[in-house]
């Protein structure tokens, strides 16, 4: 008994990719990667602008900030209600 897939010719099951032998094939295989290309770019520059503010951020909070620099508190109140400003000391 032979089958109906046994009568037909063996044939090779895999398509053949034919797009980048044609002009058209060409050009949108061109566009593909150019589109690659643009989406690469833009991780790439979201990537650095994003390390470049957190770079940013360190030094300043290592190098300039300072969490204890002194302040006008006040503390003191005069006979007339006028409230009178010290300023304390920054803690070393």
């Amino acid at each position: 008994m032979s089958s109906k897939s046994d009568s037909m010719p063996k044939t090779n099951s895999v398509p053949t990719m034919t797009l980048g032998k044609t002009p058209a094939g060409k050009a949108k295989m061109q566009t593909k990667a150019n589109k690659k290309m643009v989406r690469m770019a833009t991780v790439a520059v979201y990537v650095l602008a994003v390390s470049l503010a957190a770079i940013v951020l360190a030094v300043y909070y290592s190098l300039i900030w300072r969490p204890n620099l002194a302040t006008n508190v006040p503390t003191e109140t005069t006979p007339d209600s006028t409230t009178v400003a010290t300023t304390t000391p920054a803690a070393p």
